[in-house]
């Protein structure tokens, strides 16, 4: 996925400028093939053209860099800076190697429920842009029903208390809701029978790293308590703006769920720091010094929707997700801190 962006970015203004070139090459080979000759010499009075098209080559080539770099180049930006983020707008994400993994676009079954979305309204191009943003969503969504089977395994591994691991697979069985229902939402819009493909990363998830209390514990602060913490503000907020019914029920129920999340990560971060000992409560103190530095997930450029148009079919504008972000970012700072100072003083009674 990073390469495909990346080359989409490059190969732009690489055919932008390549095309110039290979017209302006066109151009003065044409004026030595055919040079000017005065319109007394031709017995019409009209001076003789050059011939139709030799002076254009590269203009194809000029039009579609120009288009990739307008265009396409923007969303790829930001699709790149929203999937390499360290927490995002959806809650807990799958990561492979410290990068987002997402299953590979398919089409087919298997992956939708029977959401119906009213799309009338839309214009071809609209459908496109806001079907594929939330064909992001569903894959997003998909993939953190891999993160959650992950985090059970790391809870199992250093033996957490039942509750926390059923809590764990019951989130797991929500994010597969959410994935069908973002996916039907994502066909009814783009008209695209998109499903979710393979995780290319879980076959081959490279040398393990060693399961720990700490890596537990900083994994819970940024994933969970931070970034689901957020992905529940977003989408209730969402929801308020949204106009098209089936819409704000999915945002309604994602918000719903993914706040029950960012408190099961409260959880586990509590239980770490009661087991896990003083290095955990060091490791998560370090951690929070440098939480205000996270920066905010970008959404991709929308080009040709207005805001109005994105959030009627629940997509916030950029300005609001950053807003959204400091003040989540604020808040889980203030609720760790409160959090470690009452482990210490429960640690000196």
């Amino acid at each position: 996925m990073d390469v495909i962006l990346g080359l989409l970015v490059i190969l732009g203004p690489c055919l932008l400028v390549g095309g110039y070139i290979r017209r302006t090459i066109s151009r003065k080979e044409n004026e030595r093939a055919n040079p000017g000759i005065p319109p007394s010499r031709v017995e019409d009075g009209n001076p003789i053209k050059p011939p139709k098209g030799e002076a254009t080559k590269g203009s194809t080539m000029m039009a579609f860099g120009a288009l990739l770099t307008v265009i396409v180049s923007p969303i790829a930006l930001g699709l790149q800076q929203l999937l390499s983020s360290e927490f995002g707008s959806k809650g807990r994400l799958l990561r492979i190697r410290n990068r987002t993994a997402l299953p590979k676009q398919a089409k087919g079954a298997g992956w939708h429920d029977d959401t119906v979305v009213c799309v009338q309204s839309l214009s071809g191009s609209e459908r496109e842009t806001i079907g594929e943003a939330w064909h992001l969503s569903a894959r997003m969504e998909q993939a953190s029903v891999a993160a959650f089977s992950q985090l059970s395994l790391y809870l199992a591994a250093l033996g957490a208390p039942a509750c926390l691991v059923e809590k764990c697979h019951r989130a797991a069985l929500q994010e597969i809701d959410h994935a069908r229902r973002c996916y039907a939402i994502a066909r009814q819009i783009s008209g695209v029978p998109w499903t979710a493909g393979p995780i290319d990363e879980l076959v081959d998830p490279g040398p393990g790293k060693i399961v720990s209390f700490e890596r537990l514990a900083i994994g819970s602060l940024l994933h969970g308590c931070l970034a689901e913490g957020l992905a529940a503000r977003v989408a209730r907020e969402a929801s308020i703006r949204a106009s098209e019914a089936s819409i704000c029920e999915t945002l309604r129920i994602i918000s719903t769920d993914e706040q029950e999340h960012a408190e099961l990560a409260w959880e586990i971060l509590a239980w770490c720091l009661d087991v896990g000992g003083t290095s955990v409560s060091s490791a998560v103190e370090v951690r929070l010094a440098k939480l205000s530095e996270e920066f905010t997930p970008r959404m991709p450029e929308f080009p040709g929707v207005t805001v109005e148009r994105l959030q009627a079919f629940g997509i916030l504008h950029q300005d609001l997700l950053g807003a959204f972000a400091q003040l989540e970012i604020q808040e889980t700072s203030t609720r760790a801190h409160q959090l470690l100072a009452s482990k210490r003083l429960a640690a000196v009674a």
